[in-house]
């Protein structure tokens, strides 16, 4: 038997703890079910106080009953083991369970942790000797690396099968904390056999808070034992990063315990034969579903789709890395276009001119996770750095899957398009030539449309040398749509209660999108947008790069 342990309590700390209790919960009875290991791994749930317990008020899938125990300790318990310690800390609770455990191996992680169905096997399989390891397992430290899901994929509260999907699609290009590992910080799962945690003694209960009690018990089993870092057998956990700053409750230390305890600055641990509360009488009770709650597992393939908020979301990750003034109302209008557009799923081949901005791009990668991006760029941003900080923003802005073609030059060219199937969808920068006009004119399908962020009247002896006969949908911030009556006719429905624009009379016609907001300032444009979700935007002053935390 395998046994994981998480704890927590019911009051919302960070402010988002019981969605990422559920949602760990639930992703780990699916793993389980997944590879029909419901005898022989469980999930321990510490609940530290919670009015009513948690094991009465979470709703999980089914299933849940079968793999999922809870030890429920009220208002009278924790006076008794813990009386001094305000909040909860971080060791005693994995003590209580792991002084009550049966299972040969125990495993304590964090609530907002995950291991995927693989790697629960291959775990498992590892544990019951079916692998050769360099030093015998029941004597020996085992720490899970750890990969971050970035905390803006969580915005919109992904359940688990969504967040399945993210982490077999994206997490090769998730930040690992496998840096800190050597010293026993940065692991995402930590165990032992339960004879091992017997000798050491639980962890270190003078540790109240995040960030100490692994590297004590590291420093002190490898005094004697050896220690191993799974991921060489293919095992990696998944941990839903923080937000940061006061908006993720500075981790877990400002909101829940106190400061944390550095062993480093700290004496040895001495002996502590009252460990996990031995008198302490609790016991493990099974998960019961509260009345009418109860989700069914679905193994049905999960369609993620980009909502506005979604979308703002970005915005606000975008706000993040550029200066304020360089986010543009234009900017804003043409990513909402682009999201609306491609919510269809059609326009799976799309050609990106990103010569100033790569937001073309980080567009498109938001939207249309499964599209082939042909981008004309160049080899740095002025404001984003080099492709290096591109492509980190890819990983903590958008969920992308399809792939990208550099084309190594900052122009369009009949020559380099030449080889080319017709896009879906072309997007052009501001300074986009005429002739570059054409050639894209030339490049898109039946159905395809082109987006360009200006209005100007030579556009119009652009479109009267083509033998399509294109219609334009004009924005509010000089965005301008050209596509065929079919597409538009499409665009249409995105869009209600357009005004019919002359803007562009030669062979077209002219439909405009309603106005996103009234207001000039860029700052107030996005708290107007933002307020509906109840979002408000702060700035930072004399911080141009914001803490980040693990």
């Amino acid at each position: 038997m395998v046994e994981f342990c998480i704890f927590g309590r019911d009051d919302d700390y960070m402010p988002d703890f019981m969605y990422r209790l559920r949602t760990c919960i639930n992703y780990f009875v699916m793993c389980v079910t997944e590879i029909k290991k419901v005898k022989d791994i469980k999930l321990t749930v510490v609940d530290w106080g919670s009015k009513p317990p948690l094991r009465e008020t979470l709703t999980l899938i089914d299933g849940a009953s079968e793999i999922v125990d809870f030890i429920t300790l009220n208002e009278e318990d924790i006076q008794k083991c813990s009386p001094n310690i305000k909040g909860i800390p971080s060791s005693l609770p994995l003590n209580i369970a792991i002084r009550r455990s049966s299972a040969d191996f125990f495993f304590g992680m964090g609530a907002d942790t995950f291991l995927t169905s693989a790697s629960l096997f291959t775990l498992h399989q590892l544990c019951n000797g079916k692998f050769k390891t360099p030093f015998q397992l029941s004597e020996t430290f085992l720490m899970i690396e750890r990969k971050q899901i970035p905390w803006r994929l969580l915005n919109a509260e992904p359940n688990h099968l969504e967040l399945d999907r993210i982490i077999k699609l994206s997490s090769f290009n998730f930040k690992s904390d496998s840096d800190s590992m050597h010293w026993g910080g940065g692991a995402g799962v930590v165990g032992m056999s339960r004879g091992l945690w017997n000798k050491m003694e639980g962890l270190d209960e003078r540790s109240i808070g995040w960030g100490g009690n692994d590297t004590e018990i590291f420093l002190k089993v490898s005094k004697f034992r050896n220690w191993m870092d799974l991921s060489s057998f293919g095992i990696i956990s998944y941990h839903m990063e923080h937000l940061p700053g006061l908006a993720g409750g500075n981790r877990t230390i400002s909101m829940w315990t106190q400061n944390s305890y550095n062993p480093f600055e700290s004496e040895e641990r001495p002996t502590q034969r009252n460990w996990g509360a031995p008198l302490l009488a609790v016991t493990q009770e099974a998960y019961s579903a509260p009345v009418g709650n109860t989700q069914t597992y679905s193994p049905e393939k999960v369609q993620i789709k980009s909502s506005h908020k979604e979308v703002i979301s970005l915005i606000k990750a975008l706000l993040q890395d550029l200066p304020i003034s360089q986010l543009k109302e234009s900017e804003i209008e043409r990513i909402l276009i682009i999201n609306e557009i491609c919510s269809t799923g059609k326009h799976r081949k799309i050609g990106s001119v990103d010569i100033e901005t790569p937001l073309n791009l980080l567009s498109c990668t938001m939207v249309c996770p499964e599209a082939e991006i042909t981008t004309f760029c160049s080899t740095s941003y002025l404001h984003f750095g080099t492709s290096s900080s591109l492509i980190e923003l890819y990983r903590t802005a958008t969920n992308f899957r399809g792939h990208v073609c550099f084309s190594r030059t900052k122009i369009l060219s009949k020559n380099l398009l030449k080889h080319k199937k017709p896009f879906d969808l072309i997007l052009l920068e501001k300074k986009t030539s005429i002739e570059e006009l054409k050639i894209a004119l030339d490049s898109i399908s039946e159905k395809g449309l082109i987006l360009l962020p200006f209005q100007t009247p030579s556009i119009q002896k652009a479109l009267s040398g083509n033998k399509q006969n294109f219609v334009c949908i004009s924005g509010n911030f000089q965005n301008l749509i050209i596509c065929t009556s079919e597409t538009a006719a499409c665009i249409n429905s995105f869009f209600p209660n357009k005004v019919t624009t002359l803007e562009v009379q030669s062979k077209t016609r002219g439909i405009s999108i309603p106005k996103l907001t009234n207001k000039k300032s860029i700052l107030n444009f996005v708290k107007t947008l933002l307020a509906p979700f109840g979002v408000g935007i702060y700035r930072l002053k004399n911080n141009s790069n914001p803490p980040s935390f693990d």
